[in-house]
Formats: C-alpha cells, structure tokens, sequence
C-alpha cells in the first residue's frame, strides 16, 4: 500500500463514486465496437484465475533479466504489455484445448 485511503465525507465519497461510476458507463456506451476487447470480455472468466499468477511469475522473470522497477516508468509498460499477451495465450490454450474445464464441449 502506497497511501492509505483517508476519507473525510463518506456521503461525498459515494457521491463521487457514483458520478464516475455513470460518466464511465456512458462513456464507454459511445465508443465504437474493438473485437480485441470483446474477445477478452467474452473469455473474462478465465482471465480472471489467470491474472493472479502470470503477472507475479512474468515480475519475478523480468527482475532477474534486469527489467525489474527502478523508477523507469517503460519497463511498467513491457510488464503490461506481455503480462496481456501471456494470459491471452493462456486462455486460448484453455478454451482451445482445455474446453471441458470451463463446461463446455467442443
């Protein structure tokens, strides 16, 4: 934890929740339909038990080839960027070839 979170006015807090919560909702209503993203949505599930271990794994991997974070805000962006390939790999191999884990049948 960087900073704790210090509230002053819950009632404000939720107000501002909320108000972000629909600018956000709407916002994305407008934008144009991305076949990538929807992709990613539609196999959300998987994703959701891959995303714990491959960004650990692929953090302690990049620490020891020298990419690890010493206040060089690109090697964030290289993490994400393959953290999102390694777990999209991971979840095609799943639905691909691993189906019956997730109910389903070829």
């Amino acid at each position: 934890m960087i900073y704790p979170l210090s509230i002053d006015s819950y009632v404000l807090f939720f107000l501002d929740m909320l108000t972000s919560i629909f600018l956000l909702v709407n916002v994305c209503k407008l934008l144009p339909r991305c076949k990538p993203l929807e992709w990613v949505g539609a196999h959300s599930i998987v994703y959701y038990f891959v995303c714990g271990g491959v960004p650990l794994c692929l953090s302690l991997a990049l620490e020891k080839v020298g990419l690890g974070y010493h206040g060089a805000y690109y090697s964030v962006l290289i993490a994400y960027a393959l953290v999102c390939v390694v777990a999209s790999c991971i979840v095609a191999i799943v639905y691909r070839y691993l189906s019956f884990m997730i109910g389903k049948r070829h």
